[in-house]
């Protein structure tokens, strides 16, 4: 703040007219630049002042709104010139009676007016959110051209790998640290742990989180470090959020030789298994996953018995054979010489047959109740269901996933997994790959 606010050219304005806030979560970042909006709207002296919180969708932007906003409830004498209006997510503040209005505004992606604003001071929270070429964030920064002592703060967490405005201006941030570039208008405020160093060492922590003992406890962190230890998701979830270090969107996701140790005599309970259903009818295979949880009698969780069928047809042999589109090499002929993979006849799966399949095994192990995709197998479900099976429908959303994801890698590191040795299955395990979206989410990519 003292640097930001206080560091002024010999003219009298100020140094720094852009500034990144670049720190772990929960250091407080959202209080900081309320200050900051609210000094900007009353205390900077700029005559008919705006000042706007832009994020990627409205919720987000309210949050550093209504933090000012309530900073004015508690103050004694600011809501005599400031006035909330919060049905248009506003602030008005007249510092004397013959000023014009200044206002304090909320903004996302969806906000429809965006031109014509001739902005003093813009705040873009959580700037990993944006997209790569962020029409609200170029409209709002090149709106600055017509005031005196403008003003630019990014706060944001850390980003995945990709391309993103984020990372443009991470990248940047750190030159200036460095000196690699010249920028004496840009102030760096970057907070995170060297991607080089140890994640689990926690003497690095105070790196990424400079309110550590304060607004981020140091128990809870060594919580969450140990939660990490034990699953990829988690792990890269700790060193993005908590670490500030860039990590990737996608990335391997299970432990293929963990998977290998969990290889057991699974036994299916009847009436008391369900069955995973997904419809692969010319590129990928076509899979059926049936589980029965079996209670412990050492604790209170379940062990997860799994047996899996799968099916494909000639032309992927063939392709195979001639070496054309083998995704990842798989040996198909083994597993269909070693009776791990149905093959039918064409470059198509028959679904006819795919059913008295289902038919035959839903019957002996006496399944109930099946998830499917109802994108592809809707035609599928509802003949099982006139069979007796109850279908439901789950589409491949993040949110759908993200429960039994996490029961997934909890199962796997816990040895509460037990599978026949499907070698197709193993295959899967071993190329599956996670995508999350930063807010604890996980799917298959």
């Amino acid at each position: 703040l003292a640097n930001l606010m206080g560091w002024k050219r010999e003219n009298g304005r100020r140094r720094f007219t852009e500034s990144l806030l670049y720190v772990a979560r929960k250091n407080g970042k959202t209080a900081i630049v309320a200050c900051i909006a609210l000094w900007m709207l009353v205390f900077e002296g700029e005559k008919g002042a705006e000042v706007y919180v832009a994020a990627a969708d409205k919720s987000q932007a309210k949050i550093l709104f209504r933090a000012a906003a309530q900073m004015v409830r508690m103050d004694p004498e600011l809501p005599d010139v400031v006035k909330d209006f919060p049905s248009y997510n506003t602030l008005e503040a007249r510092p004397r009676p013959d000023d014009p209005t200044n206002v304090f505004v909320a903004l996302s992606r969806e906000s429809r007016t965006k031109h014509g604003l001739n902005p003093s001071c813009v705040i873009i929270d959580e700037l990993h959110a944006q997209p790569l070429n962020a029409d609200l964030v170029a409209t709002l920064t090149t709106g600055m051209g017509a005031r005196l002592e403008p003003l630019t703060i990014y706060l944001t967490t850390a980003d995945f790998v990709r391309p993103s405005l984020c990372n443009r201006v991470a990248s940047r941030a750190r030159k200036v640290c460095t000196g690699e570039i010249q920028d004496r208008a840009f102030l760096p405020a970057v907070y995170e742990v060297p991607m080089a160093a140890d994640w689990t060492d926690a003497r690095l922590w105070h790196l990424a989180n400079p309110n550590l003992g304060v607004s981020v406890r140091r128990e809870w962190l060594e919580e969450q470090c140990a939660r990490a230890k034990n699953s990829a998701t988690e792990e890269y979830e700790f060193r993005r959020l908590h670490l500030n270090q860039t990590t990737q969107v996608s990335t391997r996701w299970l432990d293929s030789a963990r998977w290998l140790e969990l290889e057991g005599r699974p036994r299916l309970v009847n009436g008391a298994t369900w069955g995973g259903l997904d419809l692969g009818l010319t590129q990928d295979l076509t899979s059926l996953v049936l589980v029965s949880a079996i209670p412990r009698t050492t604790d209170a969780e379940f062990d997860w018995h799994v047996r899996a069928w799968f099916w494909t047809h000639r032309k992927k042999l063939e392709d195979e054979l001639h070496g054309g589109d083998v995704r990842g090499e798989a040996p198909y002929r083994q597993w269909h010489k070693d009776g791990w993979l149905s093959v039918q006849v064409g470059d198509a799966v028959d679904l006819s047959a795919v059913v008295e399949d289902l038919k035959r095994i839903f019957a002996e192990f006496g399944v109930w109740k099946f998830a499917y995709d109802p994108h592809q197998a809707a035609h599928v479900a509802q003949i099982m269901q006139m069979n007796g099976a109850y279908p439901v429908a789950f589409t491949q959303s993040m949110k759908n996933f993200t429960a039994p994801g996490r029961e997934l890698e909890r199962a796997m590191t816990g040895a509460r997994i037990v599978h026949d040795g499907n070698p197709v299955l193993s295959w899967c395990v071993a190329n599956a790959v996670a995508k999350r979206d930063g807010q604890g989410g996980v799917k298959p990519d």
